[in-house]
């Protein structure tokens, strides 16, 4: 109801004393989150292995099993290709989804980034032993920065997908070759996650007035473990304090963006309410894909999705061209 009430005070309601409510019931999940037993995990990498799956952050996800092509999770189906580069088999992952680049670049390095994104590819590599011949894979990481058509073709979200598990379990020995589909099918979706909560928690204070230390608590303890520091103390990776409102509101709405990247709930819906569809051009570099977007597709209707059919013939009063 939180999240609602966000979304409400934003673009296209624009009611602000919904920013009030939010606050509220997202500090009342905060106040009770040891009897509803909602934490952080310790380490955010964890959140996508499939041993975590089922953990004190997760508010509401949804589970896939991977046991059959019925059951995965489509969403998370990242492959991984076999390629001849450099004199050795390259195990490429590939995405139906790609990272801009300069929201990359934007990205604070850190162990948060490391663990969102993949820069790199995996290579696999023949050695002799006694009476038996192995294959071992290793990752060879690219640096963006100097490679980016390497960032732009192949860089893909890290996020729903266990790398370890994948390897481990895939891996053909009676043709000695790894052959690895559906990465991470097993792994939690996350619809919302108790660092959301903190997160609109922070926002909806500031907007409705009521900036203070724990406003700065809640996004603090996201930095530093997107850090990999302590959650529960003071750190170098800690907001200054003393900002003003608009400071601070720029960046949590840029923790999030980064936090929730490339999760269900996350950037669409903050672009909505924030109404920024007129700086999304300030949001990529012309070498993204895609470069931009059309001024005649950056209308207010773009925010919003097609009515179903469905529901437009349930409603006798819904009125409708011939198309």
């Amino acid at each position: 109801l939180a999240e609602v009430y966000l979304s409400m005070a934003g673009f296209p309601v624009k009611d602000s004393a919904k920013y009030k409510e939010a606050a509220r019931l997202a500090g009342e999940v905060i106040e009770q989150a040891g009897f509803y037993n909602y934490v952080l995990l310790d380490d955010f990498a964890n959140l996508w292995k499939i041993a975590y799956r089922h953990n004190s952050e997760n508010i509401f996800g949804l589970f896939f099993s991977g046991e059959n092509t019925n059951t995965c999770n489509p969403i998370s189906t990242v492959r991984m290709s076999l390629s001849a580069s450099d004199d050795l088999p390259t195990y490429g992952i590939s995405s139906h989804y790609n990272p801009n680049f300069k929201f990359y670049i934007d990205f604070p390095f850190n162990y948060r980034k490391y663990n969102s994104i993949v820069t790199g590819a995996y290579r696999s590599i023949g050695y002799d032993t006694i009476g038996a011949f192995g294959t071992e894979v290793y990752f060879k990481y690219y640096d963006p920065i100097y490679n980016a058509c390497d960032y732009i073709d192949g860089a893909v979200p890290l996020k729903w997908i266990d790398i370890d598990e994948a390897l481990r379990n895939e891996f053909n020995p009676d043709e000695d070759r790894y052959y690895i589909y559906r990465i991470g099918s097993k792994v939690t979706l996350y619809l919302l996650r108790y660092a959301q909560t903190l997160l609109t928690y922070a926002e909806a204070s500031a907007r409705s007035g009521e900036l203070d230390a724990s406003c700065y608590e809640a996004v603090n303890m996201i930095r530093r473990r997107a850090n990999k520091a302590d959650i529960y103390s003071t750190s170098e990776f800690d907001l200054k304090t003393g900002l003003t409102t608009e400071q601070f509101l720029d960046s949590v709405v840029w923790e999030r963006a980064w936090e929730l990247f490339f999760e269900p709930d996350s950037r669409w819906f903050d672009i909505i309410r924030l109404d920024l569809r007129n700086k999304l051009q300030d949001y990529i570099y012309s070498i993204d894909v895609p470069t931009d977007v059309p001024d005649y597709d950056l209308t207010e209707d773009w925010y919003f999705y097609i009515i179903p059919k469905e529901d437009r013939w349930l409603n006798p009063n819904y009125a409708e061209d011939n198309n």
